[in-house]
């Protein structure tokens, strides 16, 4: 370890009224981030106890907290578009921190002064930090309004389509063949009484079954004209017969 002057750090004290030095004094392991000469350092600390269970040195192992790579990181890190990520020490002071925010503002937020945040706290405590995450709840509130607002223009549109596509099928599957049906009742009507027209159904829903009666009623009606038309023919032939006899008794009497 350096000094500002890029000497060896020797005879350098621990300050006393650090966790580092209250922890080794107890008779134990320190493992966290201190702050040296002015650059926080990731370290250990053990005492060294003698025979008469007194602590006369201690025992450091440590490098320097070089958090290039997670600077950038955290600065480029941004919740939706106003949250914020930071890296809080020991000490409670923001050490890294998003760009669009400072840490005073970040520490006003965190500490409660400014309302509407959520704060998120995750400690490290091998490294004696706190990863902070803060979520701005107006800016949730707004995103899910609006998530909201474009879920129910997505049902309307879809409504909408729908009824268009029932609509569409009214026509085409029901209309379209109920104005077939009425079409040859017309041409019935004013054709001269054309029964040999047919629908033709074949579908097996309700409409396919009234067509098929439809064709059923014409046919019987056709017989039933045929049948008709047969007797007439077979009554007036017997009448002519009828007639020509008669007028031959007629002469036989005269």
């Amino acid at each position: 370890m350096q000094n500002s002057q890029g000497n060896r750090a020797a005879g350098t004290r621990l300050d006393s009224s650090t966790q580092a030095y209250q922890t080794v004094m107890r008779g134990e392991t320190y493992r966290g981030q201190v702050n040296i000469l002015g650059q926080s350092y990731i370290t250990a600390y053990q005492p060294i106890i003698n025979s008469a269970n007194r602590i006369i040195g201690i025992l450091y192992v440590g490098y320097l907290a070089n958090f290039d790579e997670l600077k950038h990181y955290i600065a480029e890190s941004r919740i939706l578009e106003n949250g914020f990520v930071a890296l809080r020490d020991n000490r409670g002071t923001i050490r890294l921190h998003s760009s669009h925010l400072n840490p005073d503002e970040i520490t006003r937020i965190v500490d409660g002064n400014t309302s509407d945040w959520q704060i998120s706290e995750t400690p490290f405590p091998n490294w004696r930090y706190d990863v902070l995450v803060g979520v701005d709840e107006q800016e949730i509130n707004t995103l899910v309004l609006g998530q909201a607002v474009k879920m129910v223009v997505i049902i309307i549109v879809s409504g909408l389509l729908l009824l268009g596509l029932i609509l569409w099928l009214v026509h085409s599957v029901v209309l379209k063949r109920i104005n077939r049906m009425n079409s040859m009742i017309r041409r019935i009507v004013e054709e001269e009484g054309d029964l040999l027209q047919r629908m033709n159904s074949d579908s097996p829903d309700e409409l396919g079954d009234m067509a098929r009666q439809f064709d059923a009623l014409l046919e019987r009606m056709r017989l039933t004209i045929a049948s008709g038309a047969t007797l007439s023919k077979q009554s007036h032939d017997e009448s002519a017969k009828l007639a020509q006899i008669a007028r031959h008794s007629f002469f036989f009497f005269f």
